[in-house]
């Protein structure tokens, strides 16, 4: 494995369609940076490909991703 993804708190409000309640804001701050992850505005290639999630990322411009390399 070279990169490991971790969501943002927008990106994953979008994977995961969450709405109304949102999980804690550390969950998208501390713990990014806890663990090393830095933020990237790249997309994770297997994410682009899921038909319904490609397009639905793709249609969001500004989305980012945190990365672990």
């Amino acid at each position: 494995m070279q990169r490991i993804y971790y969501h943002s708190e927008e990106s994953g409000r979008l994977l995961k369609n969450i709405r109304g309640h949102l999980p804690p804001r550390s969950l998208y701050t501390d713990l990014p940076r806890k663990f090393c992850f830095v933020p990237t505005p790249e997309t994770p290639e297997f994410l682009l490909r899921e038909s319904g999630v490609g397009k639905a990322i793709r249609r969001r411009e500004g989305l980012s991703f945190f990365q672990l390399t």
